[in-house]
């Protein structure tokens, strides 16, 4: 903790005295709420969408040796994808702004620096997407055609990473 502090003078913004107003100003824009469920919605889109349920299906196999329900492909696609992106509307309609100990209101421009803070986290998840599908060699569909085919098992990838190399050859 202590080097923390002496290596990145900016981490003693909150040993100064308006810390605690920075430190809950960040905590409340940037560490919960909005952005964790922004976040949700993307993370469950490219689960059950960009990546593929039937892709996840076979990684869960591998995992645990059995395929789970078919009810969890259905909450893979579509049910937490909603139920995150619902919530997430909610919490912004129902937004309330800040305040400290319950009685200090922050200026407006605290309110605009907070939600800049946690824009910038959420949307480095959207545009690091964007970068990569343009850097992609054709289109999504035949990226994932040419991965499906080179498919390898966790536990073929596990064996190979541990057993040395003449005990390959036995096997």
């Amino acid at each position: 903790v202590g080097r923390t502090f002496l290596k990145h003078p900016s981490a003693r913004t909150v040993d100064k005295p308006g810390g605690l107003y920075f430190l809950q100003l960040f905590d409340h824009y940037v560490c919960s709420g909005n952005n964790l469920l922004l976040l949700s919605v993307f993370q469950s889109i490219a689960i059950g969408w960009i990546y593929g349920a039937e892709n996840f299906y076979d990684n869960i196999e591998d995992m645990i040796g059995f395929r789970p329900g078919p009810l969890m492909k259905i909450c893979w696609r579509y049910v937490t994808p909603i139920v995150c992106f619902g919530t997430f509307v909610f919490s912004i309609v129902r937004y309330q702004p800040l305040k400290f100990n319950k009685t200090y209101v922050y200026p407006t421009w605290a309110y605009v620096l907070g939600w800049c803070l946690g824009l910038f986290c959420v949307l480095l998840v959207p545009l690091w997407m964007v970068y990569k599908l343009i850097q992609m060699n054709g289109t999504i569909g035949q990226v994932r055609e040419k991965h499906t085919h080179t498919h390898i098992s966790v536990q073929q990838e596990h064996e190979s990473c541990l057993l040395p190399t003449p005990f390959r050859a036995r096997m």
